[in-house]
């Protein structure tokens, strides 16, 4: 409030008015607008940077300690373990990078301020549904579910594999593949008997990884494939070459013994895994007990084996023979006593025909190896050499 004061005397002598600026309510309401006006025109002065640094402190803290379950969560594997961290990592250090651009923009106006933090937060999600329709029109099946196989029952004859299924049968059809082109049959079952050359068949199947005359075969009964009598085990296919798929003569690629074959001085009990060799020059046989095989034992050379392989030619002359002892205890070969665990090994020699025998010893010389060749003829125990064992090549750098 200005006051007027005269007869007041100034430094030169002369009358002067003095004017006096009184406080009074009027002038203090109106400095509490101005102030008022002045925050609102620049909103930073309205919270003060102490102030909002504290709000952004707390925000941080609060984010930190609701990340802090999940990160427990993911530790125990239950929303992904290691790649569940590293989702959360990302996702806090994003929401901090926000909050500091929304710190730096505090002199630029409100609506834009918020827009540019809005628009930074939701830049990662932006880039995700950008990417994700671009590999849609481009790659639409990288992220569409495959179909399945299904089954069906034939309304018609079915040719595969150079044999004809009577309608009824039951047809498996393979996926549609990425190109889109139509399913084939990957496997068909009859209850009939279907010729396939001079087999007798009731299923059939290919493999995408086999070559085309390559099939797994369902035997309706046993039947001798290339010299070898082939078991109809249900759960088990027979593997053939079926050479031409208008002319079928197939041939034995893998069956499983139908009864025991004896070749020389060794009986291959039945579900002995024939395998003809890589190069369609010989055979390998394979048993141990857990090949199906109803027998705990076998013979081979005399000794009583729980499991064995040889490697033979086209006209089935031993080519190698190795095999594991039988026993439950320690057991006594010549002079030598063997411990029974681990079970001593058994190996023809094809050189002298003798079967070396190799373990450790029994007794308190365990960590001792020994080995004795048990021979046909007279004298029939004599000691050996121990069989070297290729060393392991270390893994290149």
């Amino acid at each position: 409030m200005l006051v007027y004061r005269g007869d007041v005397t100034g430094h030169s002598g002369t009358p002067m008015t003095k004017i006096d600026t009184t406080s009074t309510t009027h002038s203090k309401l109106s400095e509490a607008v101005s102030s008022t006006n002045l925050s609102r025109s620049n909103p930073a002065h309205a919270i003060p940077r102490r102030a909002f640094r504290r709000h952004a402190a707390r925000t941080a803290v609060a984010l930190a300690t609701g990340a802090t379950p999940l990160l427990c969560r993911a530790e125990a594997g239950e929303l992904g373990g290691v790649g569940m961290i590293a989702i959360v990592a990302l996702a806090a250090g994003w929401v901090l990078l926000t909050l500091f651009l929304f710190t730096m923009l505090r002199r630029v106006r409100p609506r834009t301020r918020y827009l540019a933090s809005g628009l930074f937060l939701a830049a990662p999600f932006l880039w995700l549904a950008v990417t994700f329709g671009w590999f849609m029109m481009t790659e639409p099946r990288g992220l569409t579910p495959q179909g399945s196989a299904t089954t069906r029952t034939a309304e018609a004859p079915v040719l595969m594999g150079g044999a004809t299924f009577p309608a009824g049968s039951h047809v498996q059809y393979a996926p549609v593949d990425d190109h889109g082109e139509a399913s084939q049959p990957s496997a068909i079952s009859s209850d009939q008997p279907v010729a396939l050359g001079t087999l007798s068949i009731r299923g059939i199947e290919h493999r995408d990884s086999d070559d085309d005359s390559t099939f797994d075969v369902a035997l309706a009964y046993e039947q001798s494939i290339d010299g070898w009598p082939c078991a109809a085990v249900t759960d088990i296919g027979t593997r053939i070459d079926i050479g031409d798929a208008h002319a079928p003569t197939p041939h034995l690629i893998q069956c499983r013994l139908a009864k025991t074959v004896t070749i020389g001085d060794v009986a291959w009990p039945p579900a002995t895994v024939v395998t003809r060799a890589a190069d369609s020059r010989g055979w390998s046989l394979l048993w141990y007990r857990g090949t199906f095989s109803q027998v705990e034992r076998a013979k081979g050379f005399s000794f009583d084996v729980d499991s064995m392989s040889a490697d033979y030619d086209q006209a089935h002359a031993l080519q190698s023979w190795q095999g594991t002892l039988a026993v439950d205890g320690d057991v006594g070969v010549g002079s030598v006593t063997f411990a029974g665990d681990p079970k001593p090994e058994l190996r023809w020699n094809r050189l002298d025909g003798t079967v070396q025998v190799t373990g450790h010893r029994a007794g308190p010389a365990s960590d001792v190896t020994a080995c004795v060749a048990v021979a046909s003829t007279k004298p029939r125990y004599r000691p050996c050499a121990v069989p070297v064992k290729p060393a392991r090549r270390p893994a290149s750098s």
